[in-house]
Formats: C-alpha cells, sequence, structure tokens
C-alpha cells in the first residue's frame, strides 16, 4: 500500500472542509444519541477530525509547520472545557457546542482528542512555536487528568488502553506524580485483565481494535517507562494473535462474530486497522477489502505508528490456505454466564457466533463473510429489529461447530445504559428477527425445498416454518431453516417471508405485524424464535435432518441439531 499516495488523497479531500475563518474543519454531523438535542444542526467544526488533518498537514510538509495545522491546534485548545468543573478537560464532539450544556456527554473525548495531540507532540512538536507548544502540553495534561478521574472499566477495550496510554504519558511529559501512579495501577490491571484471564472483552471489533491497536502501538512508541512498555508490549502481541488468527485472508476480512462493528468489513481497507495490517504485511500479498472507496482522517495514526505483531501469528493469517476452528472467552456475564465466540475459518468463507449476547446495533452475533470478485465481498448475518432499527432487547444463544450454527432468540430488557434503549416496555408495528445475506455480483442461486424460488431475480414469497432455503454461490452453499416462531401472549405468528432482489436477500421472522402496540416486558418474555445457519462448500455433502426440539416440564425450550445442543429459557435474562 502507497501511504504517501493515500494521505495525499486524504488531504486533498479535505482541504474544501478548512474554514480559513474559523481555522477548524467544518463537516456534516454525524448521527449520535448524546446528539439528539443538536440534531437540527447542519454543519459543524469537528475537533477531533480537525486534529487528525492538522498532523495529517504536518505529517506531509517536513518544511516550516504549515500555517493551517498552527491555527487548529490553537482552536482546539482554545475549545477544551477548562473551568475547573466536573468536565473539565473534556471536549465536545463539535468546537460550536458548549460542553457544559451537553445533556449527554461523551467522555472518550478526553481521550481521543489526548491522544491525537500526543502524537502531534511526538512527530512534529520540536516543530511547534514554543508557546503553542505549552499550551498543547497542559491541555494534554487537563485531558489526562479528565480520564484519570473518570477511571473508566477495564473491560471497555479501546478505551481503557487509550486512557492508560495518554495518562502514562502526560504523566511523564508533565512530571505528575499522581498521574503516572495511576497509570502505572491501570497498566497492570489491563496485562493481568488480557494476559492472565486470556480474555478481549471488546473482541474481534473491526472498528475498535484499530483504535486498541493503535493506542497500544503509541504506548510503546512514547512512553519512557521500559517496564510499562514491555508490559503493553505483551498485551499488544495477545492483542495481534487475537486479529490475526480470525483474519481471513481470501476475502481481505476479520472474521466474526463482532461485539462491536457500525458496518460490514475492515471499515476499507484504509481505515487505522488497514493501514496496520499493510505495515505488518510489506512487501507479502495482503487482500483487503475495498468496498469503501474513502479513507478515515484517522488513517494518519496507523500511517505514523509501527505495528508489534508476533511473526508466526502473521504469516498464519496470510495463508490463503489456512483453516481454523477457534473458541476464545470474552467476559463473565452479571448472571455468571462466560461468553465465548466461535469462528470457523476455511478458504471459501468464514463464519462466527457468539454464545449470548444482546442485540444491540453494533453486535455481529452471527455474522459470515465471504469472497467476491474485484475486492468486494458477500455476507450473512442475523439481527433483531423493531420498526426497522436493531433492537438490544433481542438476546442471541448461539452453538457453533465448524460451518454449522444453531440458534435461538428471545426478548429481555436492559442490557446498557445507551439512551436508546428502551427498558420499561415496547411499542412496535414490526417486530421480528432477520437472516440477510449480500451477493454483490448476483451470482447466487436460491432455493426453497431443493426447488428453484423463482425465474427471474425479484422475488418474494411466504416461507413455512421447518423449509429449508438454499443459498448456492461458485464456491459455497449456504442452508438456512427457520424451526419455530413463537409470538407474543401465545398470539398468532405472522407469516416468515424470504425475499431476493438478485444482490441482497432476507429472510423475515416476525413476532408481530400491524398496527403500533405497546407490549409490556411480561407479553414478551415468551416470544422466541430459533433457527440453523449451515455452510459449506463441499458440494457433495447432505444438508442435516431438521433440528430435534422439546419444551420439557422446567421451561427451557432444548434444540440439537447436527451434534449441538441448546437451551432457550424460559424467561429470558434480564441484561443490566
Amino acid at each position: 500500500m502507497d501511504i504517501s499516495s493515500l494521505l495525499a488523497s486524504l488531504a486533498a479531500r479535505h482541504l474544501p472542509d478548512y474554514d480559513a475563518a474559523r481555522g477548524l474543519l467544518r463537516l456534516r454531523m454525524r448521527t449520535n444519541p448524546h446528539c439528539a438535542p443538536f440534531q437540527e444542526l447542519p454543519d459543524l467544526f469537528a475537533t477531533r477530525e480537525s486534529l487528525y488533518f492538522a498532523h495529517l498537514l504536518l505529517h506531509r510538509h517536513r518544511g516550516a509547520p504549515d500555517p493551517r495545522a498552527l491555527r487548529i491546534l490553537e482552536e482546539v485548545v482554545a475549545a477544551q472545557c477548562a473551568d475547573g468543573g466536573e468536565r473539565d478537560g473534556l471536549w465536545h464532539y463539535y468546537a460550536d457546542l458548549d460542553v457544559n450544556a451537553w445533556p449527554a456527554p461523551d467522555p472518550n473525548w478526553a481521550d481521543f482528542n489526548a491522544m491525537a495531540l500526543l502524537l502531534i507532540l511526538h512527530t512534529d512538536g520540536a516543530r511547534l512555536p514554543s508557546a503553542l507548544r505549552e499550551k498543547v502540553v497542559a491541555s494534554v495534561h487537563r485531558a489526562a487528568r479528565f480520564v484519570m478521574r473518570r477511571n473508566v472499566a477495564v473491560g471497555y477495550t479501546n478505551i481503557a488502553l487509550k486512557g492508560a496510554f495518554v495518562t502514562f504519558a502526560a504523566g511523564e511529559l508533565t512530571g505528575d506524580a499522581a498521574l503516572l501512579a495511576y497509570a502505572r495501577e491501570r497498566v497492570e490491571k489491563i496485562r493481568r485483565k488480557i494476559v492472565a484471564d486470556g480474555r478481549i472483552a471488546e473482541y474481534l471489533s473491526p472498528t475498535y481494535a484499530g483504535v486498541s491497536l493503535a493506542a497500544l502501538a503509541a504506548f510503546d512508541a512514547l512512553v519512557g517507562d521500559a517496564a510499562a512498555r514491555a508490559a503493553m508490549r505483551e498485551v499488544q502481541h495477545i492483542f495481534w494473535r487475537h486479529i490475526l488468527g480470525r483474519f481471513h485472508a481470501p476475502s481481505g476480512l476479520l472474521a466474526g462474530p463482532h461485539s462491536r462493528a457500525y458496518d460490514a468489513g475492515l471499515g476499507s481497507a484504509r481505515s487505522t486497522l488497514g493501514l496496520l495490517l499493510a505495515k505488518l504485511a510489506g512487501e507479502r500479498p495482503l487482500r483487503l477489502e475495498s468496498r469503501k472507496a474513502e479513507e478515515p482522517l484517522s488513517a494518519i495514526m496507523g500511517a505514523v505508528l509501527a505495528p508489534d505483531a508476533p511473526a508466526e501469528a502473521l504469516a498464519d493469517a496470510l495463508n490463503p490456505e489456512r483453516r481454523a476452528d477457534l473458541i476464545d472467552p470474552a467476559y463473565v456475564e452479571n448472571d455468571g454466564l462466560l461468553v465465548t465466540y466461535t469462528t470457523h475459518l476455511e478458504p471459501a468463507f468464514c463464519l462466527g457466533s457468539v454464545n449470548r449476547h444482546d442485540g444491540w446495533g453494533q453486535r455481529q452475533n452471527i455474522v459470515a463473510y465471504w469472497p467476491v470478485a474485484g475486492g468486494d465481498f458477500g455476507r450473512l448475518g442475523y439481527r433483531t429489529l423493531n420498526d426497522g432499527h436493531a433492537l438490544a432487547a433481542g438476546i442471541v444463544h448461539a452453538a457453533q461447530a465448524g460451518g454449522r450454527v444453531l440458534a435461538g432468540v428471545t426478548l429481555a430488557p436492559g442490557r446498557d445504559a445507551h439512551p436508546y434503549i428502551t427498558v420499561s416496555s415496547l411499542t412496535s408495528a414490526q417486530l421480528g428477527g432477520e437472516i440477510f445475506w449480500e451477493q454483490p455480483d448476483g451470482r447466487m442461486r436460491v432455493r426453497v425445498e431443493g426447488r428453484e424460488a423463482a425465474t427471474r431475480a425479484e422475488l418474494e414469497l411466504d416461507l413455512a416454518p421447518g423449509a429449508l432455503v438454499e443459498l448456492a454461490t461458485e464456491t459455497h452453499t449456504v442452508h438456512l431453516r427457520l424451526l419455530a416462531l413463537v409470538s407474543p401472549s401465545a398470539s398468532a405468528a405472522p407469516m416468515p417471508r424470504l425475499s431476493w432482489d438478485g444482490t441482497r436477500g432476507r429472510l423475515w421472522m416476525p413476532w408481530h405485524e400491524g398496527a403500533a402496540r405497546e407490549f409490556s416486558w411480561d407479553q414478551l418474555a415468551g416470544s422466541r424464535l430459533a433457527f440453523t445457519v449451515g455452510i459449506t462448500s463441499d458440494p457433495a455433502a447432505p444438508e442435516p435432518a431438521p433440528a430435534e426440539q422439546a419444551l420439557p416440564a422446567d421451561g427451557e425450550w432444548r434444540l440439537a441439531w447436527a451434534g449441538l445442543a441448546l437451551a432457550l429459557p424460559r424467561v429470558s435474562p434480564v441484561f443490566r
């Protein structure tokens, strides 16, 4: 990958966004629940992205510093809260908006912006005017103090790692003994959590793996304490084994399941994670999915940092013929259940699932990928939807062996504190589960019970529970079967539907469709559905017989299929 050309393209694309009067990048405001009261504002001056742009300008012009970069640093430092209050050290997403007027502030912006400033100081600090450099150091110090006061849980992987870097580097930079003591303790907690427990709580996140690994590489580059660097290098190696062990070389994707993913794939070959992978691969062949044409501004981090990964893990990851079945722990849930994730890799496809997780929009609890010509990819996944939006209350339970997954879904309130998650009742006009798939080149045959579903590309048909759906590509075949669908309050479930438009398809399994209705959680507690997913690259492999089902006196719904077993609770536990 030509990083210089990539950065030149990135700079050219964002130069028109620079507002000379304001000294910052003016960008289209993204949708975010934290910003709900400000949704009517169109284009705003982004603090984090402006810092990335400033670093990009400094990195590309090695003579006198670009005046625009210096102006950005002045403006972002000035936008930081510095009133000595509870939010002292924090930034808003947007310099136009007051941090103290933010109803639900995002404390992560102290970590993100402080890390961006520290990297600028590392690569270009000597070129900054002394007065500006002092302001930047003071700003980093203030942000690090905010990070220390917040003291985020170590299971919040990417922010815990970023915060450890920010507090340690800022402590060394300023000589703040309290910060250094805190940072040393954090490093040990993280090392103990990841090394001793062998767990990445934020498992296989295409988005946040890049954030985490950039923080670990930054720690190795900037922190002077040799013992702390050694501890975090050990963490970095474990993290890279975690990622490289599930990198699917034929498709250029990180296999699932994903604890947090904004969309499919790595978020482009030009993402932070994509750039770090490209640096590790060097001259060796490396396919990275290229569905997204535009690189993010955060790519500057991947450009200036040097990743450190175990050589044997990298060699395995780059092998397009690799076959592997992997099961790992993530964390222990509040009710004592060990959450584990399973991944199957083979040349034709990869398939992953988690044994139990909520249906928050960033989850990819069951997901498969496969390569498509031209650098694109196909995929299949499951999500629970309420009126077209992902529903965190859809709890996925799954068991997997190789290319087969036996899955069930129940409903329960809660799970986390995100402001858009309903915990009292649920109003719905359309509630159900969806198995969706994409085949961008259209080279897929859709059959139901062994018969072509339609003679034309597009189809929409009702599907009886138990019917076998077959999705056949040139390299593999997917078998889907809806086993059962139980609606709220034991009412009759609407008919499941299969649709396909030539490149996208779905199996819709509705619990409720019709007039908007408010359901109590007592009514929803008995709702459940179950299905099987089987993927094989062997054209002679028979599809296993339908799953066996039992509802014994204890109320658990027990399923068995192809050597897999699953028990769905009578009432799903409330996730908090």
